[in-house]
């Protein structure tokens, strides 16, 4: 099984919710970019239309049930003013995909422009590296599979969530490895 760790120092503790909605995020960008790969692209519009009728709360614990058992991502979190959160599967690629567009988060995240949060996320939504990583294979998965507008909407709020709780103001740094 391989692991990614996520290393995150902060000016202060986060709140529980906050802490909640970062290790959300992670989660949910991992299947998001797992169910961008063509070896999902046989799950067609099921896998994107299950996962948005399922939801996309901080409460849920399953994966998306169009997630194959062998690509399901188990996550531990230890919090902290510096708290490190682990994510575990057996799609190596997978974590090194989510991996890989967490460093251009990060990256991106340390010259966001100050203001409010919705500008700031649209900042990382036009940013050219999570756009071809993130924004561009999900856009045209759902293209592709034809996904129902509202499906569309809850998945675009979901990433939206994700980015913000990655780039909220109180994080320092965020250094990620996988093992």
């Amino acid at each position: 099984m391989s692991e990614l760790r996520v290393v995150v120092e902060c000016s202060s503790m986060f709140i529980s919710t906050q802490f909640f909605r970062f290790g959300k995020a992670v989660e949910q960008f991992y299947y998001a970019l797992l169910f961008t790969t063509e070896e999902h692209a046989g799950a067609g519009a099921n896998a994107w239309e299950s996962w948005a009728d399922q939801g996309f709360h901080i409460a849920i614990k399953s994966a998306p049930p169009a997630a194959r058992k062998n690509d399901h991502l188990k996550v531990d979190t230890c919090p902290g003013r510096t708290f490190e959160l682990t994510a575990e599967s057996n799609n190596r690629s997978g974590l090194m995909r989510l991996s890989e567009l967490l460093q251009e988060i990060e990256r991106a995240r340390t010259g966001l422009p100050s203001g409010n949060e919705d500008s700031r996320t649209q900042a990382l939504l036009d940013n050219p590296a999570i756009e071809s990583r993130l924004v561009n294979p999900i856009r045209e998965a759902l293209k592709r599979n034809a996904i129902s507008s509202e499906a569309t909407d809850a998945i675009w709020s979901m990433i939206k969530r994700g980015l913000s709780a990655l780039t909220n103001w109180q994080i320092r740094s965020i250094k990620v490895a996988v093992s």
